[in-house]
């Protein structure tokens, strides 16, 4: 998004708290169901003793969290907030490290992890994360998201 667009979706959200507060539980409830469904899912493979898949399942989302974190401290791009000069939707103490976004790499990693046990569930998880992301960072997932309830909410323009 440019700067403009940002502006126009975070100027909604401001302008209608319940959107904003709605947002902000789907994001947190997004970011906590995967991960809570990837632990239910690391358990039931220890419970019924696979220890391949379970080996499987907890080194390469634990390796992509390795790599993503170094990539952002490398890369250490500054968050669209900060970019542009304005207060974000969801305030956070960080300037950078904006790309990539943790929690999106991280998900993305988990999807494939369970992708390899419980492929509809792997499509499940990834397809949804395309949806409510596709973004660098949390503020621009946020603002996809937003962007396209703004989209689905606003009079078409000529």
């Amino acid at each position: 998004m440019n700067e403009q667009q940002y502006r126009t979706v975070i100027g909604w959200f401001n302008a209608r708290p319940a959107a904003k507060k709605a947002l902000r539980a789907v994001s947190t409830g997004a970011v906590a169901a995967v991960y809570l469904l990837y632990l239910g899912l690391l358990a039931w493979l220890a419970w019924h003793a696979m220890w391949a898949p379970l080996g499987v399942t907890a080194v390469v989302p634990a390796a992509a969290f390795v790599v993503g974190t170094a990539l952002r401290a490398a890369i250490n791009r500054p968050r669209p907030y900060t970019k542009y000069g304005f207060v974000p939707l969801f305030p956070k103490d960080k300037t950078g490290q904006s790309m990539p976004s943790r929690h999106c790499f991280s998900a993305a990693a988990i999807a494939a992890a369970v992708w390899y046990v419980l492929p509809p569930l792997g499509a499940v998880l990834a397809v949804g994360r395309l949806y409510t992301s596709g973004a660098a960072d949390e503020e621009e997932s946020v603002g996809l998201a937003g962007r396209r309830a703004f989209e689905k909410t606003s009079p078409k323009r000529q």
